[in-house]
């Protein structure tokens, strides 16, 4: 649930605020074809399976929508509750994300 988002992984925060960024970068739309598109452009560095694994987390948290396909996590969007949550939380400004990912690191 949402209220647990302090207590998931950091890694999981990370591709999820980076999700959110994206959502309000291209005003306030976000889909994802499936997880290796997220690797593709926002995290090289994780594995597919991996990454898979951690939409499916996010998932479980009701932060994301997304459906199993091709061993992939597939039509990848942000619930209606996590975008609430996100706006209360970082009050939709890209530099409050982008500084609360940096501190991630």
């Amino acid at each position: 649930m949402i209220s647990s988002f302090d207590e998931i992984p950091t890694l999981h925060k990370k591709v999820f605020c980076t999700l959110y960024k994206e959502y309000l970068k291209q005003n306030n739309h976000l889909y994802i074809d499936n997880s290796d598109e997220i690797v593709e452009n926002f995290f090289p560095e994780i594995s597919s399976d991996k990454m898979s694994a951690i939409c499916w987390n996010l998932k479980d948290k009701e932060l994301l929508i997304c459906y199993p396909g091709d061993d992939l996590a597939t039509e990848i969007s942000l619930t209606d509750d996590a975008i609430a949550f996100m706006e209360h939380r970082f009050k939709n400004n890209i530099k409050n994300i982008i500084n609360f990912i940096t501190s991630l690191s």
